[in-house]
């Protein structure tokens, strides 16, 4: 069981930081923080992270996704409707990627 889905917060809050500090290139820990921030209340310093997170990798749905649910949180509603259409517009293009292969088995 998780330490989330046990209802501790705070400490899992505290193991992710931990994880982040030991490896800052590790998106997935950073996403995962923002994760407990968004569910902890606290989406400006969601934000703040996953800012960092989508200046590497500006093609991460889940940054755009938690993003737009940050800035939703926050009333930003223009804020949360650029990211959401951001995961539209790469989850398109990867879903092209995608079919481009079986367009030339026609």
């Amino acid at each position: 069981m998780s330490l989330l889905s046990a209802g501790k917060i705070a400490e899992a809050e505290q193991t992710v930081r931990a994880a982040c500090a030991r490896a800052p290139e590790r998106l997935d820990a950073q996403l995962a923080l923002a994760r407990i921030l968004l569910q902890s209340g606290r989406a400006s310093e969601a934000i703040g992270i996953l800012g960092r997170v989508l200046r590497t990798d500006p093609r991460s749905i889940e940054g755009h996704s938690l993003a737009a649910t940050a800035y939703d949180e926050m009333g930003m509603l223009i804020d949360a409707a650029d990211h959401l259409a951001l995961v539209l517009a790469v989850d398109a293009r990867d879903l092209e990627d995608a079919a481009e292969p079986l367009g030339r088995l026609e």
